[in-house]
C-alpha cells in the first residue's frame, strides 16, 4: 500500500533551540513502522528552519532515505496565527504535488486541521489527531510566547490570504473538530478525544479510536536508583514545569541526593524563568535544553521517576516512552494517560503542588512501590507498540478501499 502522511509539525521548524515536537515524533515513528510493513511511504512537512537542517538530517533524514521513505516538503516554514492561511495554502500545494507523483492509495493527516483536497482528488482521506479544550491559567501567556518563537510577518498580502483561507473555512463549513468526519475518517489518538468526538459529530460511523504508539524497540529499562526524577517536555506553563520545580524545591531538604533533570526546549523567557528558580532555591535541577531523538531514550535509562504534569495534554508521547523504559510515572489525570492510578502510576490533579510533592516523596522512600510501579506499566507499555497500531490503521485503510 501507498501511504501519504501530512504533518503541520517537524523537529527543527523554528529558530532558537532545535524544537523537538511530540507529533513530528509520532509521524516520523509510525512511517518507519509503515514502512517496515512493507508498504510504500511519503511525508509530507513545512520546510526545517536552514540552521537545524543539519540536525535534523542526523537525526531523522538518514533513516528516512534507509527505509525509502519520501520527505516532501512545502516551500514555506511553520507559520501560526496571523499567517495560517498562506501557510496552509503552500501546504495544499504540496499535498496535491506529492499525491500527483506518489500516487498514493490513501492520504493521512497526523492533525486534525480543515482541508480542501477532498475537492481534488478521490483518494481517501483520514486523519488522526486529537481533541483538547485549550483552557488553563496561563495559556494566554503560553500562546503569546509560541507565536514570538515561530514568527509571524504582517504584510497585506497574507493578511488578506488568512481572510480568504478562514472565510473559506466556515463557508464550507470546515470549522469544528466534527466537521472533518463528513470530509474522510477521523481516528483520535487518545480516549477523550474519542468520547468528545463520538458526542458532538453526526456522522459517528467515521470515527475511531486507534491510540497513539510507542516506538519499543528504542526502549531499555533503567537499572539505576539514584533519586533521579526525568521531565520531558516544552519549558511552557501547560507542562507544568513550574509545578514541577516549586514540588521538587521542597523536597531537596529531605532528599539531599535527589536531582531533578529537566529535558526540552521553550521560550527564551519561560528557559530563563526557570533557571533563575533553580538558581535562586539552590536546587538540584539541571536545564538540559534540547535532546536529541536517541539522546532522549538514553535519558529514560538514567532516571528513577519520571514526572509530567500537564494541564492538557493528550496522551503524549513522553508518557509512553517513560512507559516503555519501565519507569515509576507521576502524571496529571488531565493528561489523559493509558494509566490506572495506583497499579500503572500516580495521577494528581493539574496544579495540585502539595499532592505532587508527597507524590515525589511517597516514589523516592518507597523504591519497593516504585518497582512495582515500573514493572506494571512496562507491560502496558506493550499494548501500545507502533506495531501494533499501525496494524489497526491498515486495516482501516483497506475497509475504506475496498
Amino acid at each position: 500500500m501507498r501511504i501519504l502522511l501530512v504533518s503541520k509539525w517537524i523537529d527543527g521548524a523554528i529558530k532558537g533551540q532545535f524544537h523537538h515536537s511530540g507529533e513530528w515524533v509520532e509521524t516520523f515513528d509510525l512511517a518507519c513502522t509503515f514502512a517496515d510493513l512493507g508498504n510504500e511511504v511519503a511525508i509530507v512537512t513545512p520546510l526545517i528552519y536552514p540552521k537545524h537542517v543539519k540536525d535534523f538530517e542526523k537525526e531523522f533524514g538518514k533513516t528516512l532515505k534507509r527505509k525509502k521513505i519520501k520527505h516532501i516538503v512545502a516551500p514555506i516554514l511553520l507559520s501560526l496565527g496571523l499567517n495560517e492561511g498562506i501557510f496552509q495554502l503552500k501546504m495544499h500545494f504540496a499535498i496535491l504535488r506529492a499525491i500527483r507523483e506518489f500516487k498514493p492509495d490513501v492520504v493521512q493527516f497526523m492533525q486534525l486541521i480543515p482541508t480542501f483536497i477532498r475537492f481534488f482528488t478521490k483518494v481517501p482521506i483520514f486523519f488522526y489527531g486529537i481533541v483538547l479544550d485549550f483552557d488553563y491559567p496561563k495559556l494566554k501567556e503560553d500562546v503569546n510566547e509560541r507565536l514570538k518563537a515561530i514568527g509571524s510577518r504582517r504584510n497585506l498580502v497574507d493578511l488578506f490570504i488568512n481572510f480568504i483561507y478562514f472565510s473559506l473555512i466556515k463557508i464550507f463549513g470546515f470549522g469544528n473538530f466534527s466537521s472533518l468526519t463528513r470530509i474522510g475518517n477521523v481516528s483520535l489518538k487518545h480516549r477523550k478525544g474519542y468520547q468528545k468526538l463520538k458526542r458532538i459529530t453526526t456522522i459517528k460511523k467515521n470515527v475511531y479510536f486507534v491510540h497513539k504508539g510507542v516506538n519499543l524497540k528504542k526502549a531499555r529499562v533503567s537499572s539505576l536508583s539514584n533519586q533521579t526524577i526525568l521531565f520531558t517536555g516544552s519549558i511552557t506553563y501547560r507542562k507544568g514545569v513550574f509545578d514541577l520545580l516549586e514540588a521538587f524545591s521542597k523536597i531537596a531538604p529531605h532528599f539531599p541526593k535527589a536531582k531533578l533533570l529537566i529535558a526540552g526546549s521553550g521560550p527564551r523567557r519561560l528557559v530563563a524563568k526557570a533557571r533563575s528558580f533553580i538558581k535562586r532555591n539552590r536546587i538540584n535541577a539541571t536545564l538540559l535544553g534540547s535532546v536529541s531523538y536517541s539522546q532522549k531514550w538514553r535519558l529514560y535509562q538514567k532516571a528513577d521517576v519520571f514526572c509530567l504534569p500537564s494541564y492538557v495534554d493528550a496522551s503524549p508521547a513522553t508518557i509512553l516512552e517513560a512507559m516503555a523504559s519501565g519507569l515509576p510515572i507521576i502524571t496529571t489525570y488531565q493528561t489523559d494517560p493509558p494509566l490506572k492510578n495506583g497499579r500503572d502510576a500516580i495521577l494528581v490533579n493539574a496544579g495540585d503542588i502539595d499532592t505532587l510533592y508527597t507524590s515525589i516523596v511517597k516514589l523516592l522512600s518507597n523504591p519497593i512501590f516504585a518497582d512495582k510501579l515500573g514493572t506494571s506499566v512496562r507491560e502496558t507499555a506493550k499494548l501500545y507498540s507502533w506495531e501494533h497500531q499501525a496494524k489497526k490503521l491498515l486495516r482501516l485503510y483497506r475497509i475504506q478501499i475496498n
